[in-house]
């Protein structure tokens, strides 16, 4: 199972698009949410569509998680709770 995730970072989106983290902080403020909540919940739509999706039907919701950077399953828990 390859890390997705690692390409989801504010660090790896900032430099993807050339500008500063700072500036893209300053982009997402007008908006409802901060870039990092808005990359905390692609990462739960990330995990919630692998435990859906056959192909990741044996691996365990924590595999799933630790894919995606999660610290562990509880927290992967509260934040998919929090979704």
């Amino acid at each position: 199972m390859a890390q997705h995730s690692l390409a989801l970072s504010i660090d790896f989106v900032a430099n993807k698009l050339q500008i500063s983290t700072r500036y893209l902080h300053m982009l997402f403020k007008p908006q409802q949410v901060s870039i990092s909540k808005y990359i905390l919940q692609q990462r739960v739509e990330a995990c919630a569509k692998a435990l859906a999706h056959p192909e990741y039907q044996h691996y365990s919701t924590t595999d799933i998680a630790m894919e995606w950077c999660f610290a562990d399953a509880s927290h992967f828990n509260r934040c998919f709770k929090a979704h």
